[in-house]
């Protein structure tokens, strides 16, 4: 009784020092990340708004495949391949070309067809004498109005914040500007997809410093290849076997209903899930690189 008394004071006694340490814990990354929105209750230490609106893409897939139309299960592909909602860059057509280089991120600022400024930053580099350039939306920390320029392959786009069809873009620090022209329904499209999350697996998660990552090592041995959630993905649109090495699927043996799941599944399991890790084993490299916030949230 007494050896169990002292057990009881030594717990005690290790929840007691524990508490502290753990609100102190809380209290710093609440006092961090207090201008960020907490997204389904944890809050970022920096702006992902841009990141998370992929949860847009998987939405509309979904709802499009509920539709169940012919036209609306291609719409739903199209936006798997082309995206939607995350990472809008305008392509437009530069007159007269660009005069001097300009470098990746230079930030740049034009206008709405209404008038209303909207702030952007070069995609990337640019010689002289470039006939086009890509501007890269500038997003906010608000969820809800993170970016108001979302076309890609949306089958509804909103254009009410993309560049106007022609203009002039500013550059920072520089008297010169850019008169521009370009197509607002074509012009504006999305670097990040959910489709891209499994073709560029194989340079992110296997060829790249510190790789391959563990967990995405097992799956692509398992199914023999390195876009493994990618074919998975197109053979349910096409309806056809996946001819995989292990866990092949045949997707011919379904209708539109098997059709739906597979796909939904497949994106939200496969693709997304295993980027999701690779967010996470990619961030461990980070830390042990010492590299800043700043350049290493710049992530695709």
């Amino acid at each position: 009784k007494q050896n169990k008394t002292k057990q009881t004071e030594q717990k005690d006694s290790k929840m007691v020092f524990f508490r502290p340490v753990a609100l102190l814990a809380l209290a710093l990354a609440s006092s961090a990340s207090a201008s960020f929105e907490a997204i389904a209750g944890y809050e970022p230490l920096s702006i992902v708004t841009d990141h998370n609106a992929i949860d847009k893409d998987q939405a509309l897939i979904e709802s499009l495949l509920a539709t169940g139309t012919t036209q609306s299960i291609q719409q739903a592909k199209d936006v798997y391949e082309k995206g939607a909602f995350s990472k809008t860059v305008a392509t437009v057509t530069v007159s007269p070309s660009l005069a001097t280089a300009i470098a990746k991120g230079t930030k740049l600022s034009g206008k709405t067809a209404d008038g209303t400024q909207v702030d952007g930053t070069l995609f990337e580099a640019y010689t002289a004498n470039s006939g086009t350039l890509r501007f890269q939306y500038e997003v906010n920390s608000k969820q809800a109005q993170y970016v108001n320029c979302q076309v890609g392959a949306n089958p509804d786009p909103n254009i009410e914040g993309c560049l106007a069809t022609s203009g002039t873009l500013a550059i920072e620090g520089s008297v010169d500007s850019i008169t521009y022209s370009y197509s607002q329904t074509t012009g504006n499209t999305n670097e990040r997809t959910i489709r891209g999350f499994s073709t560029g697996a194989k340079a992110k998660m296997n060829d790249c410093a510190n790789c391959p990552y563990l967990m995405y090592e097992k799956f692509y041995k398992y199914y023999g290849e390195f876009d493994y959630a990618d074919k998975w993905v197109q053979a349910a649109f096409a309806l056809q076997k996946a001819d995989f090495t292990n866990g092949d699927a045949d997707f011919s043996l379904y209708g539109e209903a098997g059709q739906a799941q597979a796909v939904k599944k497949g994106t939200a399991y496969m693709n997304v899930w295993m980027y999701v890790l690779r967010n996470l084993e990619h961030a461990l490299d980070n830390c042990k690189e010492g590299c800043s916030t700043a350049g290493c949230n710049d992530g695709p």
